[in-house]
């Protein structure tokens, strides 16, 4: 009678049960979510990273000066817009000139190494192997990404709909915040609100380390090319700045055109290209990234490109771009929501910075 006894108290009651159903109904209308609207959501999510970009300058402004956030939001907004027609009307010229020069170069060098490993064995059977199986593989590759800019009257709507929720995000934050508390319980709305302003410092600091990073990457990337000679550095430097917004794959693809470029001309110039790169993005994986990640969280390269494998086979290129922060702001919430308040591990060493803010 014992055993029978203890069996039954084995058994989860009634409400814990329940309680599980509810939890598994609750995932599963989040993960549905997820898969039908992926699309607006990582627009949601570019619009907040805007918004952290935004917010940050015009809070540090308002702390030091006294005049009102709002009216430091619209000074760093018009400051923003200010800097980009400058560099618009200086630059502009020369970098739609040498667009050109690279649209039009671009295919003529790509021939021209496709007829350079025509000439040896080796390369004639890889290109006949490319040849026979490249094109569905191709297809299947970019199919996503075509997806995702399937026409430029989306592509300006998507940009133009990131601006304006970030804007909003960044002009009233806390609104947004109260409202996303109200649907937590009152006894832990103080331990959410702590893991949200973690998660927004996550952002910033990781927004801040790629710009920085960008800028030296597009600096160094134009002054090396024009000093090897390969032509258009303004338009490969800033190509290869940006593209190295997205780790490991963006900046692997920035040096596919100038390595084309330069290859073609002599490949002795080819390898100065490979050479200048792997010396830029050594500068920039082993110097600056270690001394923007004591304030940001750590990701370990496995993980950064799994999120851009899945995020990239999900979504395409808008799952690419945003793949990186979206693992940092994730692997923030795990730590602060699961590993610490769940599992009641210690606290990992993260940066006095986010935890600063977490705790304001």
């Amino acid at each position: 009678m014992a055993i029978v006894t203890d069996s039954r108290q084995r058994l989860p009651p009634g409400p814990a049960a329940a309680r599980v159903l509810k939890a598994i109904l609750i995932v599963g209308l989040l993960l549905l979510a997820v898969w039908l609207f992926g699309n607006v959501l990582l627009l949601l999510f570019a619009g907040i990273l805007l918004a952290v970009l935004l917010s940050a300058p015009a809070r540090w402004l308002s702390e030091r000066s006294g005049i009102g956030e709002g009216w430091c939001l619209a000074g760093v907004i018009a400051a923003a817009l200010v800097t980009l027609v400058v560099l618009g009307f200086a630059l502009a010229p020369q970098v739609i000139a040498q667009i050109g020069e690279v649209s039009r170069e671009l295919p003529r060098a790509l021939q021209g190494t496709v007829d350079a490993l025509k000439a040896t064995a080796i390369g004639k059977l890889l290109v006949s192997h490319l040849s026979e199986a490249g094109g569905q593989s191709l297809g299947a590759l970019t199919e996503p990404i075509l997806k995702s800019v399937s026409s430029l009257a989306t592509a300006l709507g998507s940009i133009v709909f990131v601006v304006v929720v970030g804007i909003y995000f960044a002009a009233a934050p806390g609104h947004y915040r109260r409202g996303l508390l109200r649907l937590v319980p009152s006894d832990r709305a103080g331990r959410v609100q702590e893991i949200l302003q973690a998660t927004g410092s996550t952002l910033k600091y990781f927004l801040y380390g790629r710009l920085l990073s960008m800028s030296v990457i597009a600096i160094c990337s134009m002054l090396g090319l024009w000093v090897i000679g390969v032509p258009a550095p303004v338009a490969l430097g800033l190509l290869a700045g940006v593209l190295s917004f997205v780790p490991y794959v963006g900046s692997a693809a920035s040096g596919v055109p100038p390595f084309l470029l330069a290859f073609t001309q002599q490949p002795i110039l080819g390898l100065w290209v490979i050479i200048l790169y792997l010396g830029i993005h050594v500068l920039d994986g082993y110097i600056l990234v270690p001394l923007v990640q004591r304030r940001m969280v750590h990701l370990l390269p496995a993980v950064t490109l799994t999120a851009q494998l899945i995020l990239g086979i999900l979504w395409g290129l808008l799952g690419i771009a945003v793949a990186t922060p979206m693992a940092a702001a994730l692997m923030t919430l795990i730590e602060m929501g699961y590993v610490e308040d769940v599992l009641h591990k210690e606290p990992r060493r993260i940066g006095a910075g986010r935890r600063a803010d977490a705790r304001r």
